[in-house]
C-alpha cells in the first residue's frame, strides 16, 4: 500500500512539473505498456529455472532537455521461478512453481543515445501482492499460499534500452536484479534474489 501511495505522489509531481514548465523541451508524456518476461530466483546454487509470464503498466516521462529525461513507472508484474524435473522411480513429470506478484515502481534516467534509441537505468521498488507455491506431479496438483514466507518489499536495479517510433509506439528490452533477499523464512526457503528479463511494447501520448 505504501508503494502505491508513493507511486501516485511521484506521478502527480511529474504532472505538476509539466504544467509549470510547458515548453517543448520541458514536456511530459504519459504512456501504457504490455510485455513478456522471464523471471528467476538466484540462489547460491546458481541454477537457472525461469518462469515465463507477463507485465502491464503505465509511465510518465518528463523531459529535462533534448537528451535526458526522468521516467517513473507503475507496473503490475509477476516473478518467481518454475522448476521441472522427472521422478526417479518413473517418467512422471514434476513441476514446482514459485508464483510472486508485485506492484513495482522503477524510477529511470533515460538518455537519448542516437535518434529514437534510448538507454535507461535506475532503481526499482516493489510491494508484494500475492505469493503461492504450486506443485504438480502428473495429474496431481497442490497450491499453497507462501506470503508469510516471502519478504513484502523488494528493491533493485534496472537497465535496458528502448526504441521509439515517430508514431509514439515503442519497444524495449530491460534487465532487473533485486538486492533484497526474497525469503522471509529461511527454514522454508534458501536465500534468493529476483532477476527478470523484460520485452515490452507500448504507446506514449
Amino acid at each position: 500500500m505504501r508503494i502505491c501511495i508513493f507511486c501516485i505522489v511521484i506521478l502527480t509531481s511529474v504532472a505538476g512539473l509539466s504544467q509549470n514548465q510547458p515548453s517543448e523541451v520541458d514536456k511530459i508524456d504519459f504512456g501504457v505498456r504490455f510485455g513478456l518476461s522471464l523471471s528467476d530466483l538466484v540462489t547460491s546454487s546458481n541454477t537457472v529455472q525461469p518462469r515465463a509470464t507477463f507485465l502491464i503498466g503505465i509511465h510518465a516521462n518528463y523531459k529535462i532537455n533534448s537528451i535526458w529525461s526522468i521516467q517513473p513507472e507503475l507496473l503490475y508484474l509477476r516473478k518467481g521461478e518454475s522448476v521441472r524435473t522427472t521422478a526417479s522411480t518413473n517418467t512422471t513429470k514434476i513441476e514446482n512453481r514459485i508464483l510472486l506478484n508485485y506492484i513495482e515502481m522503477p524510477i529511470l534516467a533515460k538518455y537519448k543515445f542516437i535518434q529514437d534509441l534510448h538507454l535507461e537505468a535506475g532503481p526499482y521498488f516493489s510491494s508484494l501482492v500475492a505469493a503461492k507455491q504450486e506443485d504438480i506431479e502428473g495429474e496431481n496438483f497442490q497450491s499453497n499460499s507462501i506470503k508469510n514466507d516471502i519478504s513484502s518489499f523488494d528493491m533493485g536495479f534496472a537497465f535496458g534500452a528502448s526504441y521509439v517510433t515517430e508514431w509514439n509506439f515503442f519497444v524495449g528490452l530491460r534487465y532487473t536484479r533485486g538486492f533484497i533477499d526474497v525469503s522471509e523464512n529461511q527454514n522454508n526457503f534458501t536465500e534468493s534474489y529476483h532477476t527478470q528479463l523484460q520485452l515490452y511494447v507500448g504507446y506514449s501520448f
